[in-house]
């Protein structure tokens, strides 16, 4: 299995603003807000015609509201969501990629927001 991180640069915009801030995933310290979406744009990775790539989410400070590739919803558990997560996104792959994720505070009024683990692509041979 082959892995890709992709730790910057990340595009962060804070619920109720509109000027993104640049990060790098991992984030050393969630902030405290309302919620906010995070956005990075990859290239698909070459010679993966007979592979399987997945999107891999270590960990996160909040609650996992939506994840979207190339504006295609990735579909979320019905359940509480707990870390890792992982999703196949090999059918949904372009030569351009936008990966979204949105975060949300637990607590309604205070909490922590953040990527705070990696967040990367894993290759593998298909089965």
């Amino acid at each position: 299995m082959h892995t890709i991180r992709l730790r910057g640069p990340w595009k962060k915009i804070p619920l109720g603003e509109n000027q993104p801030i640049r990060v790098t995933i991992p984030e050393t310290a969630a902030a405290s807000g309302s919620g906010a979406t995070y956005q990075r744009s990859f290239n698909c990775p070459t010679g993966i015609d007979q592979s399987r790539v997945q999107v891999d989410i270590e960990s996160w400070d909040g609650s996992m509201i939506g994840i979207l590739l190339n504006e295609i919803s990735l579909t979320l558990p019905s359940q509480p969501i707990s870390c890792p997560l992982s999703f196949d996104v090999t059918d949904h792959l372009q030569p351009h990629n936008t990966l979204v994720i949105e975060l949300q505070p637990k607590e309604k009024e205070h909490g922590c927001v953040g990527l705070t683990g990696e967040v990367s692509l894993k290759i593998a041979p298909s089965p």
